[in-house]
């Protein structure tokens, strides 16, 4: 692992690790490529030129994909001295949040594994030479939760709830709680028991909001006829009642996770469908406090 003129080692790379930050619009993927310089003689000076850095990433399954090219802040020349001594390139590329849910979805609830391969340029008096290496960067699920988290990526990627900073009713504090593990549990990769704390988070919420517990039956009667609900048609429904009737449906899906399969439960929620039921229970819990 190096980069050399004509087999002679100029530097040793290497990359402590990937971090996410967040830009106007899109996201900052930064890493700085620490590279130990060799020494020399005073008469055999080389030059070494990082241009470019070509970024891969790779999940627990499957092969590595191109996510795109790491650039550095500045295309400085480096040279070798009469000693070792070390110098940083440090590099950026530019995400779009697409691109990081797409990182997400090779993740799949694991570690993520970055392969950087750097092009540069050697010389050593007027002569030059192109100068290459591939560094492996293995990212600890917990490690890219937290970029996640700092980056504020998942607020994007989940639907922040705006909770009020303090003086939370009880009742909130529940539903909130319930969420709160509703997202750890997606992000690491316990779909089906992300489902099953949504389910808990709409009732919660809708026990609270309704003031019975029969109150997703009430929402879902409507949904079956005439005949269920005393004559009226679906049509006739008021904007509360379909909120209401939303909120039961949420929770009517989500049932399934709450029981095995002994039961008629579900057991194998994707990484898609349990995404897809926590920003529903999210948006709608959101919705319904805003109301309030």
């Amino acid at each position: 692992m190096s980069l050399s003129y004509h087999q002679r080692t100029i530097a040793d790379p290497s990359v402590q690790g990937i971090h996410l930050r967040k830009a106007v619009g899109a996201y900052e993927l930064l890493a700085s490529l620490n590279l130990q310089m060799q020494s020399s003689e005073e008469d055999e000076i080389y030059y070494l030129r990082i241009e470019a850095v070509r970024l891969f990433v790779k999940g627990q399954h499957g092969s590595e994909q191109f996510i795109g090219t790491l650039l550095p802040y500045d295309l400085r020349m480096l040279r070798t001295y009469g000693h070792s001594q070390r110098e940083c390139v440090d590099l950026s590329l530019i995400l779009q949040p697409t691109q990081v849910a797409a990182i997400e979805d090779i993740r799949d609830g694991g570690d993520l594994t970055f392969i950087l391969k750097i092009r540069g340029q050697a010389y050593l008096n007027s002569d030059e030479q192109r100068a290459y290496d591939d560094i492996t960067v293995h990212t600890p699920r917990s490690a890219w939760i937290m970029q996640l988290k700092n980056s504020g990526f998942m607020d994007v990627l989940l639907i922040e709830i705006p909770f009020p900073a303090s003086e939370l009713p009880e009742h909130l504090e529940a539903v909130q709680h319930y969420l709160e593990e509703a997202q750890r549990q997606y992000m690491n990769a316990a779909y089906t028991a992300c489902v099953a704390s949504c389910r808990t988070a709409i009732e919660d919420m809708g026990c609270q909001t309704y003031n019975t517990a029969k109150w997703h039956e009430e929402a879902l009667k409507p949904l079956k006829g005439p005949s269920s609900n005393g004559g009226g048609k679906i049509s006739d429904m008021d904007k509360n009642e379909r909120e209401k009737a939303l909120l039961g449906i949420i929770r009517h899906y989500a049932h399934l996770a709450h029981h095995g399969e002994g039961e008629g439960g579900v057991r194998n929620y994707t990484q898609i469908e349990a995404r897809m039921i926590l920003q529903m229970t999210s948006a709608a819990i959101s919705a319904a406090l805003n109301k309030g």
